[in-house]
């Protein structure tokens, strides 16, 4: 880049070529913390399809807890499963950390890009569901 002298002629003052790449690494840094570049934008892994499941199963799973204990607590059915407990606060902290659990499993598996990561989630629908309809009965 050609600066003006004190005695009025010009002289191409340049940059060593140390001083060049740091600048350019400057600049490059800049820019890519600046303007958001599309090569390094990030996939969102909880979508609406992921959230859509998950509220689903949370949904079954509080509608099958208190639909089976409405029904134990008229008589008129059993708990078909022998390993859960007849209390509303055990069934709760039995089930709750089952269904985050099988949604973070559901997490990794689409983060990881895994094809059937929603297989996890649609199991414990189905599980629910089922809990539910049999309970509705009543």
């Amino acid at each position: 880049m050609p600066i003006a002298s004190t005695r009025g002629e010009f002289r191409n003052d340049s940059l060593s070529p140390g001083a060049k790449e740091d600048w350019m690494k400057t600049v490059a840094l800049l820019l890519i913390l600046v303007f958001p570049w599309p090569c390094f934008a990030k996939e969102r892994v909880a979508d609406g399809k992921f959230w859509t499941l998950t509220a689903a199963s949370a949904a079954l799973m509080v509608a099958d807890i208190e639909g089976t204990q409405r029904c134990l607590d008229l008589g008129v059915c059993l708990e078909g499963n022998p390993l859960m407990p007849s209390s509303r606060a055990k069934v709760y902290a039995v089930q709750v950390p089952i269904t985050v659990g099988m949604t973070y499993f559901a997490y990794r598996l689409k983060k990881s890009k895994c094809p059937v990561w929603w297989l996890a989630q649609t199991a414990l629908i189905g599980a629910h569901g089922i809990g539910f309809t049999v309970s509705f009965r009543f």
